[in-house]
């Protein structure tokens, strides 16, 4: 189902946390496939999703100015965990 609502989201991030979704799902049928018990890729639910801050928070860039100056930007970094799981969790909706 995540696969399916993720594209439409107008936002970038949504992008990147289809890729991490996608990459956590195939890792869990491939350790499963490897230890003898399959695991259906249809069957496979998000447990839990979150970001934290990554290694410095927003990391400090220069970009080329007229003039011989320098222009500082941040470019903002994060860390995006993605747990899922071949069980169903019952969470509540808001």
């Amino acid at each position: 189902e995540a696969e399916r609502i993720l594209p439409m989201i107008p936002r970038v991030c949504s992008t990147m946390i289809g890729k991490a979704v996608r990459s956590a799902a195939a890792n869990l049928v491939n350790q499963a496939a490897r230890s003898g018990r399959p695991v259906d890729p249809a069957k496979v639910y998000i447990k839990a999703c979150w970001s934290t801050m990554g290694p410095m928070g927003n990391m400090k860039r220069m970009l080329p100015a007229p003039q011989g100056r320098a222009y500082t930007f941040k470019r903002k970094v994060c860390h995006l965990t993605v747990t899922v799981s071949d069980e169903r969790v019952a969470t509540k909706r808001k």
